[in-house]
């Protein structure tokens, strides 16, 4: 599937760091974000088509099939990328970047237009699971019917620590049909009806 879903082609000539998936643009499909740069910055040296710096990337899940989007001037410059750690930084409903890089400034990747479509925000508290309730395993349907799913994670990036709060793409729907949280404890909640553009604060049933 890497070479008919489009993933194969455009990370072929790179060497990628903190690779996540999430949706940047809150249309329901998972994109692909990958902070690149070479292990060896003498790699030119011994294979002259290889590059210590490089751009990072972004790909566009259109249903499916990956497309290299380059949204802003730093996807046009080159970096050492290790680190990259997502969250909804300035809480407007949609997935930000922070990128740290060897020997270069890190850079904030602000995502001003995802909050365009709809979108719900989920935190988990657990009580008689870990507070935060990572290990979680979320499913959401959205009005619609396109289901998605996701695990309440911090470690993703090198050396680098997430937001724990999800942020789920609603597209044009107003409202999440149904957000079940599987909790570690083995508690199964759901909430139905669910408005969109809302932290939707999940406080684990102690049964």
């Amino acid at each position: 599937m890497t070479k008919q879903s489009g993933v194969g082609g455009a990370t072929f000539a790179f060497c990628g760091w903190s690779t996540h998936l999430f949706d940047y643009n809150n249309d329901g499909w998972k994109d692909l974000f990958v902070a690149q740069g070479h292990v060896m910055d003498t790699i030119e040296q011994t294979s002259p088509n290889l590059k210590y710096l490089e751009p990072p990337l972004l790909l566009k899940n259109e249903s499916g099939h990956f497309l290299r989007a380059a949204p802003g001037g730093v996807f046009q410059e080159e970096w050492a990328g290790r680190g990259a750690a997502f969250g909804d930084i300035d809480n407007d409903g949609d997935v930000d970047i922070v990128v740290s890089n060897v020997g270069q400034r890190a850079y904030v990747l602000r995502n001003d237009g995802g909050n365009r479509r709809n979108w719900l925000g989920i935190q988990t508290v657990g009580r008689k699971s870990n507070r935060d309730g990572i290990g979680s395993r979320v499913k959401v349907v959205s009005a619609s019917g396109l289901a998605q799913y996701f695990t309440v994670n911090t470690a993703v990036g090198y050396l680098s620590a997430n937001d724990k709060r999800l942020i789920v793409g609603l597209s044009g729907d107003s409202t999440a049909k149904l957000v079940e949280i599987r909790w570690p404890s083995g508690v199964v909640q759901r909430f139905e009806n669910v408005k969109a553009g809302q932290m939707l604060n999940a406080i684990e049933l102690v049964q």
